[in-house]
């Protein structure tokens, strides 16, 4: 019976034997960090927080960019647009066509 006394007392010691005491595996510490994972999580949420920041800034970029895209697009709309320039020039030329055709000759009274 000893040596079922020594394997509970054996799976109730997980520092020794690298498993909890549920029997799983513990997961190993990174290299080099000694198993404190504090340092690491308050870097990531520094860098979180300058993320945020920084998609701040873009959001608010964007918005201008958003506007100004705005303003270009009412200024393209009161523009003149090439078919309309095109149908014009058309027609002048259809017009001084027809002008010259059915003018007299210079020559005649």
């Amino acid at each position: 019976m000893g040596n079922v006394e020594s394997l509970a007392n054996y799976r109730g010691k997980s520092q020794l034997s690298g498993y909890s005491s549920t029997g799983f595996p513990t997961p190993p510490a990174p290299p080099g960090d000694g198993g404190n994972m504090d340092h690491r999580i308050d870097r990531l949420e520094e860098d979180v927080k300058d993320i945020k920041s920084d998609m701040k800034s873009v959001r608010s970029d964007l918005t201008e960019i958003k506007v100004t895209l705005a303003g270009i697009n009412a200024k393209l709309d009161s523009k003149v647009d090439y078919k309309w320039l095109f149908t014009v020039t058309g027609l002048l030329i259809a017009a001084v066509g027809l002008i010259v055709r059915f003018m007299p000759p210079a020559g005649t009274p």
